[in-house]
């Protein structure tokens, strides 16, 4: 359970970090 929370988190942040540079770029 605990590392499928991890999982979740990491994409998430991938998430994130995707809008981040499109929106930039």
């Amino acid at each position: 359970l605990h590392d499928q929370h991890v999982q979740t988190t990491m994409d998430e942040v991938k998430e994130l970090q995707s809008s981040f540079y499109n929106r930039l770029f």
